[in-house]
């Protein structure tokens, strides 16, 4: 590709990128939690995806493993949305999975995000939270099913497909992106899928609703690194979910 056609593409990808955050902002702030830790990323692209959303977002922040208090019930009171992206694998009480559990039987958002599928891998049972979870031993049955060592494989071309018509992918047609697959991990034939890939390294459903809690709960496996950050496409899944789950929460907690 010569100098002028990356320069061409580099201004439609920055100006994609500007089109979606303006056209996403707007009404009142989502108080959302955000939660990380336990997992390096690159965190300074990633706030600046959140500030590109404007004063649509009312951003607090958790970081595990030291803030495990703010993981309760009580989270209710104070924010619409909860975002995790952390991998804590800091064993927690059995004290500490109830409040999980609690948290996610609120009525809040929750949204569980990439590196999130891999906490706690010592809680058998944390998998029920998002529907899905990454493997860490082989052999280890999940939900019914005896599974294999799970990997990993960083900077894929990965072809996303938009499986139903949806709020959380309104605007979004099947559309390319570089990021991290997980291989092996464990979703449960139980969820409601809204993105798959055919991508060979990959678990075949990597965006669903898990409808087993009274929170709305979205679990989007994509979102490694500042190639997924910088994708229009993901930034709008991302953003949508995000008052999706807010509204979704709203109803409930009527």
């Amino acid at each position: 590709m010569t100098t002028k056609k990356r320069s061409f593409v580099l201004i439609l990808q920055i100006s994609a990128l500007l089109l979606v955050s303006a056209a996403l902002r707007g009404g009142e702030p989502i108080r959302l939690l955000f939660v990380d830790r336990g997992h390096p990323y690159d965190e300074p692209a990633f706030m600046a995806m959140l500030d590109s959303f404007g004063d649509s977002l009312a951003i607090s922040r958790a970081h595990l493993p030291e803030d495990q208090s703010m993981i309760a019930p009580s989270a209710k009171d104070l924010y619409d949305v909860v975002l995790f992206y952390d991998q804590d694998q800091t064993p927690i009480s059995d004290e500490a999975m109830a409040d999980y559990r609690a948290l996610f039987d609120t009525g809040i958002g929750i949204f569980v995000l990439h590196h999130h599928l891999s906490a706690h891998p010592e809680r058998p049972d944390f998998w029920e939270l998002a529907g899905g979870c990454y493997v860490f031993e082989s052999n280890r049955n999940i939900g019914g099913q005896t599974l294999p060592l799970g990997d990993y494989h960083h900077d894929e071309i990965v072809r996303v497909h938009v499986e139903k018509k949806h709020p959380i992918v309104e605007g979004v047609d099947d559309f390319t992106i570089v990021d991290e697959v997980y291989e092996n991990a464990y979703v449960s034939p139980e969820v409601e899928t809204l993105l798959t890939t055919d991508h060979p390294k990959s678990i075949k459903q990597i965006g669903w609703l898990w409808n087993k809690h009274r929170s709305p709960v979205f679990t989007l496996e994509l979102g490694h690194d500042a190639q997924a950050y910088n994708n229009p496409n993901f930034r709008r899944i991302f953003i949508q979910a995000i008052r999706w789950l807010k509204e979704q929460s709203d109803e409930i907690r009527k």
